[in-house]
């Protein structure tokens, strides 16, 4: 019974954060839903999206809807390692060295890494090592980072001057990935008639509920990876999933056998997957299909689960082909990953 009702819980908790945060932002429901679901998982998000569309203002609204603490910052490419971890100080009145934090600090929970691209790669390992071990150091003394702890990275997919190349290991820390879209003209038309927006500051004019606590998330943090079930058969067609972005490649131990078998030929033929998704991808995939499954009120996954969060949790986790992603429309692996679940058969029937 108990059991039921945390997962009641949460899906109070999912409808009254999604009302909150609809009264700020407007057209970011897709974003809201991948965030809350990668929270509730543990793990941390990428997203895409061109200028103003509301990618800083979700973080900055869900840390105050949930009563967490949040930290953002922008990107550049002279920003240094030491500005995101912070450094040893001297203190002139004792003639001590301090360790002062950067942008990251052990309290904040949600913290928003904006123009992601702009970071040149010794600024993506810090992140890197900062999402995988969850803590940093400081002249060589470790801060963890305290739970819950989610990194929601973004960068603008037009604008590429001044940009870097993202660092694959970096990609792969993320649980999801979703993508902004533009608002429809209705919601268009209420952000022009919003009195809050006008103001410049619309989460403190819209003066926001509190849903939760950072005790109640950490709590169904554990409910979902400690309570909800996962049968042994969705987490085969997880596996399946995963293993059919891998064609052959014989040096990393892969035979090809699922790609040939479920990758449609058209794909196959162009070549345009180099490698597949990493072995992290898969319990990644099935943290985030518990989650999916508390967020509906349920305590056991199913297939249904898998298949709406597969988009999310696989689409970025394939290595393609640079010379052939060009010409492709711009979130191709998307509809990679669509045709897959069109045709790789759930559970135990492959």
């Amino acid at each position: 019974m108990a059991t039921k009702n945390t997962a009641a819980r949460i899906v109070e908790a999912t409808d009254r954060i999604t009302q909150e945060v609809g009264r700020v932002l407007y057209g970011c429901e897709g974003p809201l839903k991948t965030s809350l679901l990668t929270l509730f998982a543990g793990g941390h998000a990428l997203f895409i999206g061109v200028s103003g569309v509301g990618k800083t203002l979700l973080c900055q609204t869900l840390g105050e809807v949930l009563d967490l603490g949040f930290e953002v910052t922008t990107l550049t490419s002279d920003t240094m390692p030491s500005q995101l971890t912070g450094n040893e100080v001297l203190n002139p009145k004792d003639r001590v060295l301090e360790k002062r934090f950067g942008f990251m600090k052990p309290y904040k929970h949600l913290n928003l890494v904006d123009e992601l691209t702009r970071g040149p790669g010794r600024l993506q390992s810090a992140l890197l090592e900062w999402m995988n071990d969850r803590g940093f150091r400081i002249a060589g003394e470790m801060f963890m980072m305290e739970k819950p702890f989610m990194v929601m990275s973004c960068y603008n997919p037009v604008d590429n001057n001044g940009t870097y190349p993202l660092v694959g290991a970096l990609v792969d820390r993320c649980y999801t990935r979703s993508y902004f879209a533009y608002p429809t003209k209705q919601q268009m038309i209420g952000l022009g008639l919003d009195r809050n927006h006008q103001t410049g500051t619309p989460i403190q004019e819209a003066k926001l509920n509190k849903v939760a606590t950072r005790e109640d998330v950490v709590a169904w943090q554990d409910f979902v990876r400690e309570q909800v079930v996962t049968d042994p058969e969705v987490v085969e067609y997880i596996v399946n999933l995963v293993l059919a972005t891998r064609p052959e490649n014989r040096r990393l131990g892969a035979d090809g056998a699922e790609y040939k078998r479920w990758m449609p030929k058209k794909y196959q033929k162009e070549k345009i997957i180099r490698c597949g998704a990493s072995n992290r991808t898969v319990y990644m995939m099935a943290v985030c299909a518990k989650a999916n499954a508390a967020m509906h009120g349920r305590t056991r996954v199913s297939d249904t689960d898998v298949k709406e969060i597969a988009v999310q949790c696989l689409a970025h986790k394939m290595v393609l082909d640079p010379s052939l992603e060009m010409s492709k429309p711009f979130g191709f692996e998307c509809q990679i990953v669509e045709d897959l679940l069109e045709v790789v058969p759930t559970g135990s029937k492959s």
